[in-house]
């Protein structure tokens, strides 16, 4: 007799996270890209003082409170959607309310984010109450920081330089382009064989 697989449920419409291009796994001060699994530094906003607003793949931190069982290790959200007009951020996340997605396609929840001087606050808030006694605070958000050039060896630059300065051109020979003082030679061109003469026009 053979046997049948039976398909495994679907999951919960709470434990669907929507795949967001860039998304990003915080490792201490770096990040990782999901998709490329290239880590590259961090950069944050302190929530009530960042000038830069929270956007889409950013990461919101909240504080932890060791007296609050709820909040001992604090908690984390993906933004997956700003309005900056109506004062919106759409967050994907779990383990916040054990409740299902308010948009199971969308977004777990909706916090409230004001601008006040061009200074961004968000506050653990849904658009449609002005009290959560059951809410956390939030201290901030982490988004991909500048890279900055890994610095380079006189030998990986020497190294680089010779490889820019010769250029091959019609004909096979090479020409320097950026001529080094300590090489005559490399302005000379170097010929990989016999060629027809051919006259210049001109």
């Amino acid at each position: 007799m053979k046997s049948v697989r039976t398909p495994k449920p679907p999951l919960r419409s709470g434990a669907i996270t929507p795949k967001i291009p860039g998304a990003i796994t915080p490792k201490g001060d770096k990040g990782e890209n999901l998709q490329t699994q290239q880590p590259f530094p961090l950069a944050r906003s302190i929530n009530g003082t960042a000038r830069r607003p929270p956007r889409r793949g950013d990461l919101v931190v909240y504080y932890p409170d060791r007296a609050d069982p709820k909040w001992r290790y604090g908690h984390v959200a993906v933004v997956v959607a700003v309005d900056r007009e109506q004062g919106i951020v759409a967050l994907a996340e779990e383990n916040y309310d054990n409740q299902p997605w308010q948009d199971p396609l969308a977004f777990a929840r909706q916090i409230r984010l004001f601008e006040v001087g061009g200074r961004y606050t968000l506050l653990d808030v849904s658009p449609s109450a002005h009290r959560n006694a059951e809410g956390g605070r939030i201290a901030g958000w982490l988004y991909p920081g500048p890279v900055t050039p890994t610095p380079r060896t006189r030998s990986s630059l020497m190294r680089d330089r010779d490889r820019l300065s010769s250029s091959r051109v019609a004909g096979g020979a090479t020409v320097s382009i950026f001529p080094s003082p300590h090489r005559a030679r490399s302005l000379q061109p170097v010929s990989d064989g016999p060629r027809p003469f051919r006259r210049s026009l001109g």
